[in-house]
């Protein structure tokens, strides 16, 4: 962890993009992940490729009525994720084994960003537990970390 502007702590996370896409478009207790990016307690980081890949993620047919229903768009929602998150440049991990080559972004991105934490929902992710000392957890355990109640 790092200090905040006021000298507190502030965990590093990096979101999966689908987390994301979830936390942006529907509420729940690990919607509290995004609150505290926005409210800069925590600082999440992206890629280039990850905010593309949050862009097209949006752009599937079954978030198009979710879109509507919450009178925005890809554009916005995007725009909205890119002003709480801070974009790194990946680090190259080599080919690690994942089940998944797209999960290799994220990895990059976590490793780049020095992150505390992976939050996935992805079992392709979840299953390694940790990355190079870096723990993935489900968002309900990373909203526990962080201390609010789920």
């Amino acid at each position: 962890m790092q200090s905040g502007p006021s000298g507190e702590s502030v965990m590093r996370l990096v979101l999966d993009i689908n987390i994301a896409v979830s936390r942006l478009l529907w509420s729940g207790p690990a919607s509290r992940l995004i609150e505290a990016a926005a409210e800069r307690r925590i600082e999440v980081f992206v890629t280039t490729r990850l905010l593309e890949q949050l862009r097209s993620v949006l752009a599937r047919e079954k978030f198009r009525q979710r879109l509507l229903l919450k009178q925005t768009t890809i554009d916005r929602t995007a725009a909205r994720f890119r002003a709480i998150v801070t974009v790194v440049e990946p680090f190259d991990i080599g080919a690690p084994v994942v089940r998944d080559r797209d999960d290799l972004a994220i990895l990059e991105c976590a490793v780049a960003a020095n992150a505390d934490m992976i939050v996935s929902g992805d079992d392709d992710l979840l299953v390694l537990q940790e990355f190079r000392n870096i723990p993935i957890v489900k968002p309900v355990d990373a909203a526990r970390t962080l201390g609010y109640r789920v």
